[in-house]
């Protein structure tokens, strides 16, 4: 299951990453905010990222097990790597 998502990656001093990920694509975990459930992620990625720069990219939820509503338009997530919020974003219409 896919969507389109907006994502916001934070630099360092936001405690985010030193450096954006590299692609084409980036697999990690989210935290849906609507659910507090975590689940792993792949990102697609544009050639280049920019950190502190909203992107609009694809997101794919990895499990099929993970509930497809995680996916509907309006709800909010952060990636995470470890304890650290790396990153938030919001899934957009289709």
């Amino acid at each position: 299951m896919s969507a389109k998502v907006w994502v916001y990656f934070f630099d360092a001093h936001a405690g985010g990453r030193h450096r954006p990920p590299v692609g084409p694509t980036y697999t990690t975990v989210a935290r849906f905010l609507s659910r507090r459930e975590d689940w792993s992620v792949l990102i697609h990625l544009p050639w280049k990222v920019r950190m502190n720069t909203k992107i609009m990219t694809v997101l794919e939820l990895v499990s099929p097990q993970a509930p497809p509503t995680l996916i509907t338009p309006g709800q909010s997530f952060v990636l995470v790597e470890g304890q650290r919020d790396i990153a938030m974003g919001q899934v957009l219409p289709p």
